[in-house]
């Protein structure tokens, strides 16, 4: 595969050398009318390249690499709004070829790691998690920059020993939403891998985290499978009792497809579930009634049940996160490695001269590095199985099993079969 790294090094140089170039004579522009921002977007306004603002070509240095680590900080009810206060950050605008996130997104650095800080629900808590713009949020922290991303929800719990105000680092996810964009590619076929939506990396620097905290810490839970409802109603009986016996150990409504797309985006992700009610599958007190009439549930229990802890929960996890930056930030090697930030290395099925230019410049923040630096309507751009191909032809003098493994997935590139993927090309795994 040598041949094939080599090849994407040098694309990614290219990409590299031609943005800077491209947004060095458009920022001084920017600079001599007074926005002196070092190439910020501001919704609306500034130099634009490929339709997309400056900001998205700038910071294209982290495109898949294993560059500078740079931490995005998704904050959920609640807790966004607490990490922001303890960033004196600068804030960015930014607008997306999905329009504009929930927020500005506040950059600065944060117990000594570079982070970009985002509030999911949007100032005052005003988007429901159906109306989150998922894709707007994942492709502005990409655009900036971002390779890791710590996320946060408060959940309900399915079990009886993930206790209110407890902290959970799950590890599995059910989907149940129904209205949400979940993905970037609209008019490409990509497949990435998810077996493991959560990155194990991240994963064990929040665990490693918990343990240095001391007794008086909140309990942390190793592991969990979080089943992502569309809301924003909680569940009825009758579905949190579903919920369990699928084998779902928290409940909450925006884990998803922000874990997804942040795959399609090559950055790792992980998320800290804060437990603030047990479910509605625990029965609950019921209100006074007449003699002879049946009891009948308080409907005001859950919600203040929920209301009261979400403080404390909240503040549980912003230690948690506070000191898993610090971690990271004190050893960055500790993340850097994270098999997401290869995602789509063999998940671009499409053949990519059959891609339309615009979408491939559209989304070039995303896939960029996985195509050629111009990239126009009938341009020949090999498909990464044929990247393959040629990588095994140019290395015939290696062990007949890496060149029999190699030549595997250039087998992909027979008649009617998307390159780069399996033959069932129907069943979409």
């Amino acid at each position: 595969m040598k041949g094939l790294d080599d090849a994407i090094a040098a694309l990614t140089a290219r990409e590299k050398t031609k943005g800077e170039a491209e947004a060095a004579p458009r920022q001084e522009s920017v600079a001599a009318k007074g926005d002196r921002d070092q190439g910020r977007s501001v919704r609306g306004a500034g130099p634009r390249i490929s339709g997309l603002p400056v900001v998205f070509w700038g910071r294209g240095r982290n495109f898949g690499g294993m560059s500078e680590i740079k931490i995005g900080l998704i904050g959920g009810t609640g807790l966004g709004e607490a990490i922001l206060g303890e960033i004196g950050g600068e804030r960015q605008e930014i607008t997306t070829p999905f329009g504009a996130p929930s927020d500005a997104i506040v950059e600065g650095t944060w117990m000594g790691a570079s982070v970009a800080v985002l509030s999911r629900h949007g100032p005052g808590h005003t988007l429901n998690p159906s109306r989150v713009p998922y894709r707007a949020n994942i492709f502005a922290l990409k655009a900036l920059g971002c390779t890791h991303i710590l996320a946060s929800g408060a959940v309900g719990s399915l079990r009886e020993e993930y206790a209110p105000r407890d902290l959970v680092v799950v590890d599995q996810v059910i989907d149940k939403t129904l209205k949400r964009d979940g993905t970037f590619f609209d008019r490409a076929a990509v497949h990435v891998e998810f077996a493991e939506p959560f990155c194990a990396l991240l994963r064990q620097t929040l665990l490693e985290s918990a343990k240095t905290m001391g007794d008086g810490a909140a309990k942390v839970h190793d592991g969990g499978c979080y089943v992502c409802m569309e809301g924003p109603a909680f569940s009825t009986r009758a579905e949190s009792l579903m919920h369990r016996l699928w084998g779902g150990d928290v409940v909450g409504m925006t884990a998803m497809p922000e874990a997804k797309l942040a795959r399609e985006a090559e950055m790792a992700y992980v998320l800290v579930a804060l437990v603030t009610d047990y479910d509605c599958w625990r029965q609950k007190p019921t209100v006074k009634v007449e003699p002879g009439q049946a009891p009948a549930a308080d409907p005001k229990v859950l919600l203040e049940e929920i209301i009261g802890n979400l403080k404390a929960a909240g503040d549980n996890a912003l230690a948690l996160i506070r000191k898993a930056v610090e971690m990271i930030a004190g050893d960055p090697s500790k993340v850097a490695g994270s098999a997401a930030r290869e995602a789509l290395k063999l998940a671009i099925w499409s053949k990519k001269d059959r891609i339309d230019a615009d979408e491939v410049n559209r989304l070039r923040p995303i896939w960029g590095r996985y195509f050629g630096e111009a990239t126009a309507a009938g341009t020949d751009v090999p498909t990464m199985a044929e990247s393959v191909e040629a990588s095994v032809e140019d290395s015939a003098a290696g062990s007949d099993s890496v060149v029999e493994a190699q030549a595997g997935v250039a087998s992909s590139e027979a008649p009617g079969t998307p390159s780069g993927g399996p033959t069932d090309a129907g069943s979409g795994r």
